[in-house]
């Protein structure tokens, strides 16, 4: 007989029947921390070396009108961004807008639009002139530190210069498509009559919502005035070129992804 008492063999603790699931989601979380930490430099590396630009602008219209002065605008948002130089032929940095055409309604059932001309470039002219290309032709990367130099500018108003301006026209008639003429901004008053003149247009860097549904509100026929696919016609103004007119598409009035369908 031995002197010493029997101890019973020890055994392994029993994991219960939830520890096998704990164990491998502990492990699957640390995975999913570690991807989402290096998705997360990866991101920031892409900003620093690929930066994107975007804002707000709203572009105002003032006309004295003889029964005072009437205002339109529209605040249309731009993006410029930089991308890999992979392929020789395509541009790397990539700019567009989204948005619409300024429209106010004048005395006598007139209109005035304001078109959305070099709208992605505008606010680079404006507020980033000091750091756009002096000379033409230049690459479009070029236009990159203009870009920047645009968002330090949240909030400010500035005056458009005459060789600033969109473009502008108006229609004799608001539902004929054959009606529609230039308006010269140093000379309303041959286009609406006596006592009317552009007191100017401003532009302001803003937080304000992207307007929507006015173009569409006094341009609704546009979207029956089609070709046999369906695609809206272009819209002729008279001018002086040998051709005897030049076109207005509807990128000119909206952005492409504001196009009515």
């Amino acid at each position: 007989m031995s002197l010493y008492p029997q101890l019973d063999p020890v055994r392994p603790a029993q994991k219960g029947p939830g520890a096998d699931w704990r164990a491998l989601a502990r492990h699957w979380l640390r995975r999913l921390a570690k991807a989402v930490f290096v998705v997360a430099i990866l991101t920031v590396l892409w900003r620093f070396f690929y930066p994107i630009y975007s804002w707000r602008q709203k572009i105002e219209v003032t006309v004295s009108t003889p029964q005072g002065k009437v205002s339109g605008s529209s605040v249309m948002a731009v993006t410029w961004g930089d991308s890999p130089d992979i392929l020789p032929d395509p541009p790397h940095v990539y700019h567009h807008s989204s948005g619409e055409a300024v429209v106010m309604e004048l005395p006598g059932n007139r209109h005035l639009f304001a078109l959305m001309t070099n709208s992605d470039s505008l606010a680079l002219r404006v507020f980033g002139k000091d750091k756009f290309p002096k000379q033409t032709p230049y690459a479009t990367d070029s236009l990159l530190p203009a870009a920047e130099e645009v968002n330090g500018h949240f909030g400010e108003t500035r005056s458009l210069t005459p060789d600033q301006y969109p473009l502008l026209v108006t229609f004799g008639d608001i539902n004929d498509p054959a009606s529609v003429r230039r308006v010269d901004p140093a000379n309303l008053a041959a286009s609406f009559g006596a006592g009317y003149r552009l007191e100017g247009i401003t532009i302001t860097i803003t937080d304000e919502p992207l307007t929507e549904g006015k173009v569409e509100a006094v341009l609704g026929w546009w979207t029956k005035y089609v070709d046999s696919k369906h695609r809206m016609i272009s819209l002729r103004y008279p001018n002086s070129s040998p051709r005897g007119y030049d076109t207005l598409t509807p990128l000119d009035f909206w952005s492409l992804n504001n196009i009515p369908k």
